[in-house]
């Protein structure tokens, strides 16, 4: 997050740059949680669930790729295991319904 913003203006601001995706809606936060490193900085971690109304990605120049990955193709990427972990125990079955009924 930048200086001043909100959790929601940081995740709008970092969709639109990493993705190009503009029209998002954001429901949430689903899960919140922090921790102390050992150098005493401070993380926190606030998971949204978001929806677009499109789908075409424009990657910046630094990316090489994206893909669109259902939950049991979690496994087949690195992605960080404590991410993974904690989306292993969403009921996907609820977020799915949720995602339907987003604006």
């Amino acid at each position: 997050m930048e200086f001043g913003e909100s959790p929601e203006e940081a995740i709008t601001r970092e969709i639109q740059e990493e993705t190009g995706l503009t029209s998002i809606n954001i429901s949430g936060p689903m899960k919140v949680w922090h921790f102390l490193r050992d150098d005493k900085t401070q993380i926190v971690r606030i998971t949204f669930l978001c929806k677009s109304h499109f789908a075409d990605i424009a990657l910046l120049a630094e990316h090489l790729d994206y893909s669109w990955v259902r939950p049991s193709e979690l496994v087949n990427y690195s992605i960080c295991p404590g991410v993974v972990c904690e989306m292993q125990t969403w009921d996907w079955d609820n977020i799915y319904h949720l995602i339907a009924n987003m604006n």
